[in-house]
């Protein structure tokens, strides 16, 4: 019996460059090789899947640890998901956000949106992930569906 090889890669500055957000030729050949190899490549993140589909897409990866491990994909099938419950979200949207005027940035495994305006803090925060996709829309009600 032969052991299953997997190898867990972050995003930042570690499979993109940390400055033009580009994949490095090198990196693309150091997957491919651990592929060729049979070792599953794997991505391990914070983001939410969306915000690194070209990504894996770009070096054929088809595992990855997202939401910080709340949301967990092997060969593009999802084996485990625990997003915060719908009530914890409410608490947090009416308890704090609401009352500190801070506006919050729901995501699901596909999208984001935002609980309210689109404010300089916002703009400032998001702009840091350095994402090439636009702001997010507002939907104050976002998390009780989706």
């Amino acid at each position: 019996m032969t052991e299953t090889k997997i190898v867990f890669f972050d995003i930042d500055s570690t499979l993109y460059d940390e400055d033009k957000k580009k994949v490095p030729e090198s990196t693309r050949k150091a997957i491919t090789a651990l592929q060729k190899k049979g070792i599953i490549t794997a991505i391990a993140t914070g983001r939410a899947p969306f915000m690194f589909k070209e990504l894996r897409e770009q070096l054929g990866i088809h595992t990855f640890v997202s939401f910080n491990g709340s949301y967990v994909v092997h060969q593009n099938k999802v084996v485990y998901s625990s997003p915060l419950s719908k009530a914890a979200l409410d608490v947090l949207k009416k308890k704090q956000s609401n009352m500190k005027g801070y506006p919050l940035v729901f995501l699901n495994e596909q999208t984001m949106k935002l609980s309210g305006k689109r404010e300089q803090r916002v703009i400032e925060s998001m702009s840091t992930l350095k994402l090439n996709m636009p702001l997010p829309e507002k939907n104050e009600d976002f998390y009780k569906k989706k």
